[in-house]
């Protein structure tokens, strides 16, 4: 058991200089793993000051063709794509939604259009065959990379830790079960 309700002996660590968090706010490899609806919210906003600086370069860019397969090819997708695949979806919301709004924006100065209408927006996420722009909306495929990457993992999980079961709601993390409903650890 963790955080407040832990009565574990620490005082060596401590004795050591070693602060101990028992907040239940915890990010592994840079990604959350849980935590109170104002740590996710606090992840999301660092999150995207560095991806806001990224679509501010592209739209410097003064090529439009070139600026557009910037879009398409990184622009931080492959950062939040990572998110995606370690997070559950309703934990990354404000970051998915804030990332799909500078997206779209980022695409409407591009495409010359300050207001892309719905199905205009639909289409650009389309592949070239379909008439589209091939623009991946993170929201899009943030619960097939997170399903695909628990699939992947899940026996590798389960050797580690033979108490490991996939879709079981996680014990002891705080706002989990009101942020990811069925999903856990």
């Amino acid at each position: 058991m963790g955080g407040e309700g832990f009565d574990g002996a620490v005082s060596e660590f401590e004795t050591m200089g070693i602060s101990i968090d028992r907040s239940m706010n915890i990010s592994f490899m840079k990604a959350p793993v849980c935590g109170s609806q104002d740590f996710l919210q606090q992840f999301s906003k660092d999150k995207m000051v560095a991806i806001k600086k990224v679509f501010e370069g592209i739209k410097g860019i003064r090529g439009r063709h070139v600026g557009l397969y910037l879009l398409r090819t990184c622009a931080n997708v492959c950062r939040v794509v990572y998110y995606c695949r370690a997070v559950p979806r309703e934990m990354l919301a404000e970051l998915l939604d804030d990332f799909d709004h500078e997206l779209r924006e980022a695409v409407e100065e591009f495409v010359g259009l300050t207001l892309l209408k719905e199905n205009q927006w639909a289409q650009a996420t389309l592949l070239t065959k379909g008439g589209g722009l091939v623009i991946k909306e993170a929201r899009g495929v943030a619960d097939a990379a997170y399903a695909a990457s628990r699939g992947m993992t899940a026996e590798a999980s389960k050797n580690m830790d033979p108490r490991h079961v996939l879709g079981r709601k996680r014990k002891g993390c705080r706002d989990w079960g009101k942020l990811s409903g069925s999903w856990g650890w």
